[in-house]
């Protein structure tokens, strides 16, 4: 993908004016509307003298003001450090380090926890709100880095994975057009907007021009509630999901639920086998932060419970041996990925980036298989994962 592509929530805008964009705390955005706030954030972004690839710092739970940073931010160039917020000061302290960014916007009650000068999320909401719309072009460079990511650091410390605006868009690309996803949709996301599986939700809603149903924190009643009253997508885990279901009770889903894709790890077949009997379509998946989220997922009507599925359009999935030869249809390795979701390295980390890429191959350190039908069987995760 080259050159500059528009915004997609400046064309949901534009096409889809008085479709729900965000709902969010009781309050309903459309995207005349959405856009509209996200043209002053891109504004109040520059006014503060911020050139293109100095990077910003976000330490805060979900809501309204990181969902318009996320589309201000690739507007303006800006690269995105989402920083978990569930860290100490001393743990985020390196992350700051390394990362360098030329602000940090942070939740009030988090402000403290970041080193140097920050501003708090309202207090550059408030700064937006006072500023003139950007009026030029609503594009975004699909080359240039998006997000920056901290991975698990279930290997030693947690690194910084670079992820173009192009990789962001690939995948929300490919999960659209597997999940039938459009702009009648309404997508549940409770995880959170610090790691890659909430971000990528935010993304393909835009993309689609669907409706963007954000939560601050997962809360079983507020899900049950969400998936029995319109919400047609949601992403969750198999705890959560099996809390979601507790919180529903004897009554079952209604047919409006299109699909609740399952990552994090293997789900136990009972547990499936108890969604389907509520109605709810699971669809297992498997991803990385390296990969902007999804790299296989059950297909619609194909899922069984029994792998992660197939890989999204454009994405290639191989096993290979210890010397990094492909091995066939059944046979156990590790798991390799190619395509345009890959990231574009680790910040400020050249052996690391080499380590993981192997002839435009992502090695994930994960071992699984491939069956007969091209679908993928995870056996263990090793690095890490969603």
């Amino acid at each position: 993908m080259s050159g500059l592509v528009e915004c997609p929530l400046a064309a949901a805008a534009r096409d889809n004016p008085a479709s729900d964009a965000l709902v969010h705390a009781g309050v309903t955005l459309d995207y005349a509307r959405l856009d509209a706030m996200v043209r002053r954030m891109s504004s109040a972004l520059r006014a503060r003298g911020l050139s293109a690839g100095q990077r910003i710092a976000v330490l805060a739970n979900n809501g309204a003001g990181v969902v318009l940073l996320v589309h201000a931010a690739a507007r303006a160039r800006l690269p995105l450090v989402l920083l978990n917020a569930r860290l100490t000061a001393a743990e985020l302290a390196p992350q700051l380090a390394l990362s360098r960014p030329a602000l940090v916007v942070a939740d009030a009650s988090m402000r403290d926890r970041a080193s140097g000068p920050a501003m708090t999320i309202d207090e550059l909401t408030r700064e937006a709100s006072r500023s003139l719309p950007f009026e030029g072009p609503a594009t975004i460079d699909p080359e240039v880095p998006h997000t920056v990511l901290f991975t698990s650091g279930t290997e030693g410390r947690p690194k910084a994975a670079v992820l173009a605006a192009g990789a962001h868009l690939a995948s929300a690309r490919a999960s659209n057009a597997l999940l039938s996803f459009d702009r009648s949709g309404r997508y549940l996301c409770t995880l959170p907007l610090f790691h890659v599986g909430g971000l990528s939700i935010v993304v393909r809603c835009a993309l689609a021009g669907a409706a963007l149903l954000l939560e601050e924190r997962f809360d079983a009643q507020v899900a049950a509630r969400a998936l029995g009253a319109g919400a047609t997508h949601a992403s969750m885990v198999a705890a959560t999901l099996a809390r979601t279901l507790d919180a529903r009770g004897a009554a079952p889903f209604p047919g409006t639920v299109r699909a609740v894709l399952i990552g994090g790890g293997p789900t136990p077949p009972a547990l499936l086998a108890r969604a389907a009997g509520a109605g709810l379509p699971v669809l297992q998946t498997y991803g990385l932060t390296e990969a902007a989220s999804q790299v296989c997922t059950e297909r619609p009507g194909e899922a069984d419970g029994a792998t992660s599925g197939r890989p999204l359009p454009g994405t290639q999935v191989r096993i290979v041996d210890a010397e990094g030869r492909a091995l066939p249809a059944l046979a156990a390795g590790e798991i390799e990925v190619r395509g345009p979701t890959l990231f574009e390295g680790y910040l400020d980390d050249a052996q690391a980036t080499s380590a993981a890429l192997r002839d435009g191959w992502l090695r994930t350190r994960d071992l699984g298989a491939l069956d007969e039908r091209g679908r993928l069987a995870v056996y263990a995760r090793r690095s890490d994962l969603i």
